[in-house]
């Protein structure tokens, strides 16, 4: 897979993740970015790539890393050592937690 089908996946990805065009249009407005849906679209579908003032955001907003947002920018984005983020490292150890809880509860487990 080339950058720039990575870059168009990785953004459509978080685009969805934070719940579509609009919701995403939204949440950034709330975040201080003047991004309409349509604007958002335009970058998507037509430029294919996450626009860099976007970037930080939209990996706070739908966990999206932002070397896989933008990996043509390494110098501003770079790999994070280990090839996961600290974040998503943090979520797989919560998870693992969650589980063995879970394990622990049997059929007593609370909702």
């Amino acid at each position: 897979m080339s950058n720039s089908e990575s870059m168009r996946e990785a953004f459509e990805r978080a685009v969805s993740l934070i719940g579509g065009q609009s919701e995403a249009s939204r949440q950034l407005k709330a975040q201080g970015h003047a991004f309409s849906q349509q604007r958002l679209w335009h970058h998507l579908r037509v430029k294919a790539k996450c626009p860099v003032e976007l970037v930080p955001t939209l990996e706070k907003l739908s966990g999206v890393g932002r070397h896989e947002l933008r990996p043509d920018l390494p110098d501003l984005f770079p790999a994070p050592v280990g090839g996961q983020s600290e974040d998503r490292r943090e979520g797989d150890r919560r998870s693992s937690e969650r589980r063995i809880g879970d394990r622990r509860l049997g059929d007593r487990r609370v909702v």
